[in-house]
């Protein structure tokens, strides 16, 4: 008898036990027990393989205005997606998100347009050497806003 076969029938009753055991912890608990952490690195990968975000953070700066009345800070969605596009293009993103859906993940960013007769405007501006990131901001607004339901976490 080779020597697997002998650790599975020395140890089977003890794995099964073991198996058992946390089952009945698993049921007690009704769920597994997440770590902090997971939720941390979980919110840190979502924006690390989000294109928008990322172009956020590495391009993009807040603006300083509360609209578009004439601010620098403002720039229209047109041209901010043209940037958005050539950025992912020399970035390696290989599929860069389309302009609905563009528009889309910056209002769901905290970013939504400010409509005018003329165009669409958001609330950023290009970055500058001499500007800060933008990745702190919005990973502390991924942890403060309210978690949706989605069909991994029912």
């Amino acid at each position: 008898m080779g020597i697997a076969k002998r650790i599975i029938q020395a140890e089977l009753v003890g794995v099964i036990s073991w198996m058992l055991r946390g089952l009945n912890r698993l049921l007690q608990q009704g769920g597994y027990t997440i770590p902090a952490s997971h939720y941390e690195e979980s919110q840190m990968w979502r924006v690390k393989s989000d294109s928008v975000a990322l172009f956020l953070s590495e391009k993009c700066v807040l603006a300083s205005a509360p609209a578009p009345s004439g601010a620098h800070d403002w720039v229209k969605a047109g041209p901010l997606y043209t940037e958005y596009r050539a950025w992912a293009d020399t970035s390696g993103h290989r599929y860069p998100v389309a302009q609905n859906v563009f528009g889309t993940r910056l209002k769901q960013l905290g970013l939504p347009p400010h409509k005018t007769e003329k165009a669409n405007y958001y609330g950023v501006r290009l970055r500058r050497i001499s500007d800060g990131g933008l990745l702190e901001d919005l990973l502390e607004s991924l942890r403060t806003r309210p978690r949706l339901r989605t069909s991994e976490n029912d």
